[in-house]
């Protein structure tokens, strides 16, 4: 019975291995089309920049970006994906220096409060 399904199992392996080799084509670098680069989240990322990403959309992106890097190695193509990383990185900065809004209403109670609890401690050491 093992030999059976031991043979059934390289009889249907073998077609399926010559079948995958026959479809294999090569692509000229000015042509080439990288299916993980064309994804329209990648697309959303380059046009509209990574902040617009939803949530859901994040982990998607970051695995299409690694499997467009691995795709243009693969044929060596140049796909520069760190344009869009420094953009992200220079708006967040920019958005950082403006130190204004709910954050900083958070921040300068909670401040204010481990001020007053803080203190509070220390002088009421001093009995």
């Amino acid at each position: 019975m093992k030999t059976f399904l031991f043979m059934a199992l390289l009889w249907a392996g073998l077609p399926a291995q010559e079948a995958a080799a026959e479809t294999e084509e090569t692509v000229p670098e000015e042509g080439t089309f990288l299916v993980s680069c064309q994804h329209p989240v990648m697309e959303k990322a380059r046009q509209e920049g990574l902040t617009a990403l939803k949530l859901k959309e994040v982990p998607l992106f970051l695995t299409m970006s690694v499997r467009c890097k691995l795709q243009a190695r693969q044929e060596g193509v140049d796909a520069p994906m760190g344009q869009l990383f420094k953009d992200k990185q220079s708006t967040r900065y920019e958005e950082a220096k403006n130190f204004s809004g709910l954050g900083s209403c958070c921040a300068t109670v909670t401040g204010i409060i481990l001020l007053y609890a803080y203190l509070g401690l220390i002088f009421d050491t001093w009995k």
